[in-house]
């Protein structure tokens, strides 16, 4: 696990001031932030203060760039800079006990040779920390961008063999118990991809279905980045252990810490039902998505006779929304 780059006055104030809304309140008062803005105001000061900060052309990757930054996360960045000030810089930062996980372009002009596909999806999704870079970065953009299918095809392989690697390392009973939320079965690592995979094929994703998936998403995000950044401030991994259980079942306000661990397993396993949906749509042709979308879906009978003829991920969710459609009007 690595350490944090916060120091331990830092971490006390974050424990301090982190609320379970995913806010940071000050101890003084006043009004609160978004805690990934702490972090990150925390972080970039520990960056910042050492001279060839504005020199080293950064780039944000990763969770920073996504704004999922934890205080235990991998601080993960591109520098295109000059390449004696970005030796100097790290050196720096190491004798101070910051770790940074960066790369340099093997070629200036793109900074995508020599890496592998998700490198390259980081890149399409960095953030320049140095306004120096910014114009170049929003080149480099455009460049992935105009790589097409080839490119997707290419992705969505490697991401397949992670997803099947993740599987079968996480696929236990520990993991049920203590799940590890960015790495296990509907996790932060799951959702954040089947993001990517809507993105780069979003002509497959335009109905009422795709909407449903990105409001869970959006709701299961939010609670697992508060869980992982609370256990982070703990001095705890990505794993809610048993030993942890308790404390955040009551930071978060629940009675019942089986209620808590309940509500993560459900968040687990919608996140993990969608994301795999999103995958298998977006490798399937426009053909079978069409002839899935023309199945109609008048009554719960029909969702049976569907399944039993095609019992795939793509009609299993349509049936699910069905239902959920239906149980809404029953409620109205």
């Amino acid at each position: 696990m690595a350490k944090s780059f916060l120091n331990a006055a830092e971490i006390a104030e974050g424990l301090g001031g982190f609320q379970a809304s995913g806010q940071w309140l000050p101890s003084e008062g006043g009004q609160g932030i978004e805690f990934f803005e702490w972090l990150e105001a925390k972080l970039v000061a520990r960056l910042s203060h050492i001279p060839e900060w504005e020199e080293i052309g950064a780039v944000a990757l990763g969770s920073w760039a996504r704004g999922e930054l934890s205080p235990r996360s991998d601080i993960d960045v591109l520098l295109v800079g000059d390449e004696s000030k970005i030796l100097s810089f790290v050196t720096k930062l190491t004798s101070e006990g910051v770790k940074l996980r960066y790369r340099v372009p093997e070629d200036i002009q793109d900074w995508t040779v020599g890496v592998e596909p998700f490198d390259v999806l980081a890149v399409l999704h960095g953030r320049a920390l140095n306004e120096s870079v910014a114009q170049d970065l929003e080149h480099q953009k455009i460049m992935i961008r105009k790589r097409g299918s080839r490119f997707l095809r290419t992705l969505m392989r490697a991401m397949g063999e992670e997803r099947r690697e993740r599987s079968r390392r996480y696929d236990s009973i520990t993991n049920y118990l203590e799940p590890n939320l960015k790495y296990g079965p509907g996790g932060l690592r799951d959702l954040q991809q089947a993001l990517y995979v809507h993105e780069l094929s979003f002509q497959k994703f335009q109905d009422q279905v795709s909407h449903h998936s990105l409001e869970v998403f959006s709701k299961y995000r939010q609670f697992f980045l508060t869980i992982r950044r609370r256990l982070h401030l703990m001095g705890s991994g990505d794993s809610v252990s048993a030993g942890d259980q308790k404390e955040l079942a009551l930071w978060f306000g629940y009675t019942e810490v089986k209620s808590f661990m309940r509500d993560i397993q459900v968040g687990l396993s919608r996140v993990s039902f969608y994301a795999d949906w999103m995958v298998n749509r977006a490798r399937a042709s426009k053909k079978y998505i069409d002839e899935v979308e023309s199945v109609s879906l008048n009554k719960a009978s029909d969702c049976f006779a569907a399944l039993q003829s095609d019992p795939s991920r793509l009609v299993r969710v349509k049936c699910v929304l069905s239902l959920k459609i239906w149980f809404n009007k029953i409620q109205i």
